[in-house]
């Protein structure tokens, strides 16, 4: 394989054997999805001089960093502390388990944590870091149009659970979507004897972590949806693990509140945010443009637009009661810049209901009967709780899901917009 040469390099140092067509292509759907980028060469030796001093100085900056820990689990999560340790105890508590809160700890590429220290661990990590360093040495001749500054994080992760192994029964991994997050579990699998735990997160594994070869960790679906999912991708051995098995859907302490209620509308249309981002996928950071409405012409919007004309024809036909649920983005957009939607002027005149107050809509997620959406993935999460919910399969960019591997939840897919009347028709 001509690219990624570091990353087949580093491989087959920690695995002490050839790397597999399966973990070589888990890895590389990975990279694609983040971090290959169009690098000129002064860019791409910048990102390996950067690459190889912060390894060069890991021993220093570990050892004045670590932190004692009694934890029984370590969880490696990005951002959601709470939330995340709050999943892990309400599941495992459903299973019978009684796990407080303390024995949980959240670790994150840049901390460090220790529970015992002896002359092997020490000597482990100096091998590993050896190898690591080679490892960067060596992307110097590697010329792939990729940043391996992520590698870092990767020996961060390695090094906390070296230093933790002793006390540590279960290690869990979120963002699997993540390069840095999947590459920590595939070599930390091969090298320590703990139990792993992947957590798929809530979206659809097609998009990206249809891929999954770690044969030696437990996976963990976080939604009905992906059952079907990922048995198919097991029966074409795309994935590849220990065990898997249905927990629900990833923060837990959103949704172990909701109760289901008479519902206050027919229709509850979930926007994706299409008009501020790049090219109706990529969110965007200029929040000037945002506000001149310089992302609005793109394929996906126009989409969007579509689907609101379909139910707004069918409000007037039927006259359903129908709201609009704005993405997270969108509240943020409008509390802190003043900023409203383009769409705003159209859902007003149409008399659908619409909140700038509402915290989060998976709170609101039994008000409406019926969910539509252009791409937000709540509405798997609605289905996950029986609640019925429709989305559109035909957009332009890159797939979240393939409909061929969705089994009964092909139903709730739309291909065109006359199809999506019928649909709502039928649900209510």
């Amino acid at each position: 394989m001509k690219k990624y040469k570091t990353l087949i390099f580093l491989m087959n140092f920690i695995l002490g054997r050839p790397p597999k067509i399966g973990e070589i292509k888990s890895v590389c759907n990975r990279i694609k999805k983040q971090y290959f980028l169009q690098l000129n060469t002064k860019d791409i030796f910048l990102d390996r001089v950067k690459l190889f001093l912060h390894i060069l100085i890991f021993p220093f900056k570990f050892s004045f960093n670590l932190n004692k820990s009694k934890a029984k689990i370590f969880i490696y999560d990005i951002e959601k502390k709470d939330i995340r340790k709050r999943f892990v105890q309400y599941y495992r508590q459903k299973e019978g388990q009684n796990l407080d809160l303390k024995d949980i700890e959240i670790f994150r590429s840049n901390e460090f944590y220790y529970n015992d220290i002896s002359v092997k661990t020490i000597f482990f990590l100096i091998k590993i870091w050896v190898i690591f360093l080679g490892c960067s040495f060596f992307s110097f001749f590697d010329r792939t149009s990729c940043s391996y500054l992520w590698l870092l994080c990767v020996l961060n992760n390695i090094a906390n659970a070296i230093f933790t192994n002793k006390g540590v029964s279960e290690l869990y991994f979120s963002y699997l979507y993540n390069i840095q997050s999947y590459f920590s579990v595939l070599l930390i699998s091969n090298i320590l004897e703990n139990q792993i735990y992947l957590i798929s997160g809530n979206s659809m594994l097609y998009t990206i972590n249809r891929y999954t070869s770690a044969e030696k960790c437990n996976f963990i679906l976080c939604s009905k949806y992906q059952e079907e999912e990922a048995n198919n991708f097991i029966n074409l051995h795309w994935i590849k693990v220990k065990s898997i098995k249905l927990w629900g859907l990833d923060g837990a302490s959103f949704y172990e509140d909701l109760k289901p209620q008479n519902f206050l509308y027919d229709v509850g249309i979930y926007s994706s945010v299409s008009w501020a981002r790049v090219d109706g996928v990529w969110r965007a950071n200029d929040i000037k443009a945002i506000k001149n409405y310089k992302y609005i012409k793109n394929e996906r919007y126009a989409n969007f637009l579509k689907i609101l004309d379909e139910i707004i024809e069918l409000k007037k036909k039927t006259g359903i009661k129908v709201k609009f649920y704005l993405h997270p983005f969108e509240r943020y957009l409008y509390k802190v810049h003043k900023i409203k939607p383009p769409y705003f002027s159209i859902l007003v005149k149409e008399g659908i209901a619409v909140d700038f107050k509402d915290d989060n809509s998976i709170k609101k997620m039994y008000e409406a009967k019926v969910g539509v959406t252009l791409c937000s993935t709540i509405i798997f999460d609605r289905l996950h709780y029986g609640l019925e919910g429709f989305i559109y399969a035909e957009w332009p960019q890159h797939k979240m899901f393939n409909p061929k591997f969705m089994g009964k939840y092909q139903a709730n897919i739309f291909y065109n917009f006359d199809e999506l009347q019928a649909k709502i028709k039928k649900a209510l």
